[in-house]
């Protein structure tokens, strides 16, 4: 017969996850400020382009995400590197 697990508040995991909700919001609202902040970097950016070319559209300029690179996989790695941190194994 299957243990049932019961929820209680004096549960020790509750005061962990009360502090992990409060570290949640605060990113939230520290992710929206810097969204407004690159928002209004955007629209000067814009404004500059507009100078140099009042007929250009900046509508159709399409947003690209960084590349967060990997410490452990660099860009590029062939399938046949992988050895070079471990040496070739035996039989090889």
């Amino acid at each position: 017969m299957p243990h049932a697990f019961r929820v209680t508040p004096d549960h020790p995991a509750v005061p962990f996850l009360v502090r992990l909700h409060a570290d949640l919001g605060g990113q939230i609202l520290e992710n929206r400020k810097e969204a407004k902040r690159l928002a209004d970097a955007m629209i000067h950016v814009e404004a500059v382009i507009r100078l140099f070319g009042p007929a250009y559209q900046v509508g159709r300029i399409a947003a690209r995400r960084r590349y967060k690179g990997n410490g452990v996989f660099k860009r590029g790695l062939s399938y046949a590197g992988r050895w070079t941190c471990c040496g070739r194994p035996k039989g090889r």
